[in-house]
């Protein structure tokens, strides 16, 4: 039986490597295993993995200014690639780029302090993206002007994405993208001038998804498109000038398949607004849905259309509007205003 393939290298500053670990058929390795390490700034790596196997790739950059992109390929694969850029304090301005194509894919990445760009890409089943940025066991500092973008492809995927975790900061974006069916997001953000997007499944997916949000500062936004069975969408915000939108059935409100609709909110903190849209122009669901805001400038809207409706509107404190229309069987509407 053939042992690991394990490669493990030292750069130091201003160097970029291009790596190929690639096996052809007759005596496949049982896996490839790549450890790069570079210590200083300005760095560029470049690796692509192609393997059936269990393939590993661990990227440490310390420092700033840093560039990493990792492709892992492999029909049968379960490839792991981790990326991790900048120390702790570091000015930032990195870039990680991960592909992966297989099955049980798993792709992390964590980046300290500024202005970090971070890209994953997943082709197939039960895929785990984690994204950090301000990490560093919560110690995160000055993490601000972030951005992560991930797209999977495939059922059953995870994703993960923290930013300016527990730290002074702010600017971030986080951009995910699931096709497929039974997926799951979760973004926690913090700070000012946060912007959370997700969409989950295409068209007529059979759907089981969830999706959730916690943002804490000023001025964040969060808006979730979820299309077909068994939605779950979930948004908390805290601070000045949010908004949250949440529509199931998504697609430009051609909504098909839209059933088992659940959707929140939660809002603390001045100049809110939250809409929440179920079945837009419809197919059904067992709908239901709550809007929470507490302070100042609140707007609601809750609009459902078929079937087993259920809406909450609770708004505490200052200049309320609300509006909850709920068209075709259930209905249930429970509206408090103070």
């Amino acid at each position: 039986m053939k042992t690991p393939a394990t490669k493990t290298m030292t750069f130091a500053a201003g160097s970029a490597i291009t790596l190929a670990a690639t096996a052809f058929l007759a005596a496949p390795a049982l896996a490839q295993d790549i450890t790069v390490e570079q210590i200083g700034t300005d760095h560029s790596v470049t690796i692509n993995q192609v393997e059936d196997a269990l393939n590993s790739i661990t990227v440490t950059q310390a420092a700033n200014g840093q560039i990493a992109l990792v492709r892992q390929t492999g029909s049968a694969a379960s490839n792991t690639a981790f990326v991790a850029q900048a120390d702790i304090g570091g000015a930032g301005e990195n870039e990680a780029s991960i592909i992966q194509r297989g099955s049980d894919n798993i792709a992390a990445a964590g980046q300290n302090s500024a202005t970090n760009f971070a890209a994953l890409t997943q082709d197939g089943d039960a895929n785990f993206a984690s994204v950090d940025q301000g990490f560093g066991g919560g110690d995160g500092t000055g993490a601000d002007a972030n951005n992560a973008r991930i797209l999977q492809f495939g059922n059953n995927g995870e994703v993960s994405v923290e930013q300016n975790f527990s730290a002074a900061g702010g600017g971030n974006d986080a951009d995910v993208l699931q096709f497929g069916d039974g997926n799951t997001a979760t973004i926690t953000q913090e700070d000012i001038l946060n912007v959370v997007f997700i969409v989950q499944s295409d068209v007529a997916g059979t759907g089981g998804h969830t999706a959730t949000v916690s943002q804490t500062g000023a001025g964040n936004l969060a808006a979730i498109g979820q299309n077909s069975a068994l939605n779950e969408a979930v948004v908390n915000q805290s601070g000045a000038d949010n908004a949250a939108f949440i529509d199931q059935g998504f697609n430009d409100g051609v909504g098909t398949g839209s059933d088992g609709n659940y959707a929140e909110g939660n809002q603390t903190g001045s100049g809110n607004e939250l809409t929440i849209n179920q079945n837009l122009l419809d197919a059904g669901g067992g709908n239901s849905a709550t809007i929470t805001q507490t302070g100042d400038n609140n707007t609601g809207t809750i609009n459902q259309a078929g079937d087993n409706h259920t809406a909450t509107l609770t708004q505490t404190g200052d200049n309320f509007t609300y509006q909850i229309d709920q068209v075709g069987s259930g209905m249930v509407a429970n509206i408090v205003q103070n």
